[in-house]
This record gives C-alpha cells, sequence and structure tokens, in this order.
C-alpha cells in the first residue's frame, strides 16, 4: 500500500460508529491507528507525532476539521488529509487546493472509497512535517502524555513529570532508557495513582526491561499502576474503559 511500513494515521472522528468504521479499514491495511474525538485533542496530537496520513471529520464537537487542518498547514504541517463529511458541498475545489486536501470521503462511509483514498495518499506521504518539539513530554500515544526517563529514576525527577503534567493529564513514564529506580520512587508510585485516577486520569509504566519488570509487578505498585512492556501498546489501552489496575481495585471492593 505504502512506501512506509506500517503508515502512522490520525483519525479526527466524533461519530463512535463511523470512528470503529474507519478503523478497522485502517487496521486491515497495515495502518497504525492514533484517535481523536475533537480539533483540540487532534491538534495536541498532529503537533507532537509524525504521521503519515491525517483523516478528519468535517463537522467536530468544538469546531470544524477544516479550521484544524488550516492552523496546521500554516504551522508547516503538510502530510496528506483526508476529509470526511456528509457535507460534501461545503468544501469547495478552492478550499481543497488552498488546504492541500487530497480527498472528501462521502458519510456514511462506504468502505471501498476510503480504501482507495487511503492507498493512494498514504503512499505520497514521506511524513513532511514541522520539526517535532524538542520537549518530547509533549509527545502522546492515544490520551497518554509521554515522559522519557533518565537511566536512574529518582524522586526529583518524579516531581519535575509531576509539575510538568497537567493536573487531569494520563501520565505515562517511558522507561526504555532506564535500569534503575530509586527505592523511594517506588513507594510514592501508589499514592500517586490514586491521585491521578481521582481526576479521572490514569498513570502507567511502559517500556521496562527484563530487569525492572519484575520489580515493577510485585506488591501495592501492581495494583494502583499498570505496567505495559511496549510503548505504543498505550494507544491501545487508553481505549480501553477501564485499565487492568481499575478493574483489580473493583475486584478489591467486592471482596472487601
Amino acid at each position: 500500500m505504502s512506501s512506509n511500513a506500517n503508515p502512522r494515521v490520525l483519525l479526527l472522528e466524533d461519530d463512535h460508529l463511523a470512528a470503529w468504521t474507519a478503523r478497522r479499514i485502517l487496521e486491515q491495511m497495515g495502518c497504525r491507528v492514533s484517535e481523536s474525538d475533537c480539533c483540540h485533542a487532534a491538534e495536541e496530537a498532529w503537533l507532537a507525532n509524525p504521521f503519515d496520513l491525517i483523516i478528519a471529520d468535517y463537522r467536530l464537537p468544538d469546531g470544524l476539521g477544516i479550521e484544524l487542518i488550516t492552523r496546521m498547514r500554516a504551522a508547516g504541517h503538510n502530510q496528506p488529509v483526508i476529509c470526511l463529511t456528509a457535507e460534501s458541498e461545503s468544501i469547495s475545489p478552492e478550499t481543497r487546493a488552498s488546504l492541500q486536501i487530497s480527498a472528501v470521503v462521502g458519510k456514511p462511509i462506504h468502505l471501498e472509497t476510503l480504501r482507495t483514498a487511503v492507498s493512494q495518499h498514504a503512499a505520497s506521504s514521506s511524513a513532511t512535517t514541522a520539526p517535532a518539539p524538542e520537549n518530547t513530554s509533549r509527545r502522546t500515544i492515544g490520551h497518554y502524555h509521554i515522559f522519557p526517563c533518565p537511566p536512574r529514576l529518582t524522586a526529583p525527577d518524579l516531581q519535575q513529570i509531576r509539575q510538568e503534567a497537567p493536573a487531569d493529564a494520563w501520565i505515562a513514564l517511558d522507561l526504555t532508557s532506564t535500569e534503575q529506580i530509586d527505592e523511594n520512587v517506588l513507594a510514592a508510585l501508589p499514592s500517586i495513582a490514586i491521585e491521578i485516577q481521582r481526576a479521572g486520569a490514569r498513570i502507567c509504566l511502559a517500556g521496562a526491561g527484563p530487569g525492572l519488570a519484575p520489580r515493577l509487578q510485585q506488591g501495592a505498585l501492581s495494583r494502583q499502576v499498570d505496567v505495559l512492556a511496549d510503548v505504543n501498546d498505550l494507544d491501545s489501552l487508553s481505549r480501553q474503559p477501564t485499565s487492568p489496575c481499575e478493574r483489580a481495585a473493583l475486584m478489591d471492593s467486592i471482596v472487601l
């Protein structure tokens, strides 16, 4: 389908059925899909990640998809864009040309039409985009804000992450490069997890190597903090209504 193996696609759609349909097609085609349901969340994801293709609905809860595209084009982000709309007449040929909209696909979504558009335009992408921000804490996967951790994770490091993260942010500590975690960090994480859960968010430890993983899956920590071997699995976890830790806490409350 594409010169890029498994192209990354940002799907901006607030209708659950349409999003499910589009995602099913994209994943069958080998795409790695990130979803957003409003312009604000999509803009944050687009700014922080090198997507190969953007698929955006026309009318969204907090604005129009073409308004988002206008802002991103002005910021230098030039990925191919496919618009989904039940109002195709609202996107004039002049608008398509000025915003470099590659294709307009009508709704309800016709499977083969979307498949053909993705095949044509994902292949033309070389992910030409503005440089990603140097502050890597802005990178997101799914709902999670990614915070790369140093080789040794200390209490001051954890405190700095808490200060940088918004109060209601879903936090993922990327432990890919981490070889050691101080005991006081492990002791503090369960209470931090409870605070974050009360704000309606989650915390996850992702990318831990075999030397760290057994320690992270023991005691109170394993009951409050989700642990993933692969950072890329955060997208799937963020789409689940409850995380493993939340389900474990629910079972504890039933047993008690």
